[in-house]
């Protein structure tokens, strides 16, 4: 992790850094090194369920084929066909994703969200803000427009 900013109150921590993770097809080929930028948002308010959300892709097409988890939601196709949803608690998770949840990923392609009761990441895959001021703001101002979807479906 690198280039970390922290900004308290007393509801919310919210956190924006530079992750890096590495990545390997096989065990015979070097690491791959990736870096993004995540929003990392911490609320005594959020009592969530453990979910990840991410971009479909090809591969995660070709798991679905053969049976990995993707949980769809038929009221609302444009978010079933870009994004696996994967959650052990499938119900609970159902429940919390309301429409305006789902309306929100979908007007927002390529986010990825992971979440769990008191935390919540919101970035982009693979993807790192330039770190100027206007970037990370821009950047910092969707992961907590995202963080208010939440909250407000969690405070309703």
């Amino acid at each position: 992790m690198r280039n970390l900013i922290v900004a308290e109150t007393p509801e919310v921590s919210l956190s924006i850094f530079d992750y890096k993770y590495e990545f390997r097809s096989k065990p015979t080929d070097p690491n791959r090194q990736f870096w993004q930028t995540v929003v990392a948002v911490r609320s005594q308010e959020l009592k969530i369920p453990i979910f990840h959300l991410y971009p479909e892709g090809f591969f995660s097409k070709i798991s679905n084929a053969l049976g990995g988890q993707d949980i769809d939601f038929d009221d609302h196709p444009e978010f079933s066909k870009a994004f696996v949803l994967k959650s052990n608690f499938e119900k609970a998770t159902r429940d919390f994703l309301d429409p305006t949840l789902l309306d929100f990923s979908a007007e927002h392609p390529g986010i990825s969200f992971e979440a769990r009761s008191g935390t919540f990441l919101y970035f982009r895959n693979r993807n790192r803000i330039e770190p100027t001021a206007a970037g990370l703001r821009k950047f910092m101002d969707e992961g907590l427009q995202a963080f208010h979807v939440v909250r407000d479906r969690v405070t309703e």
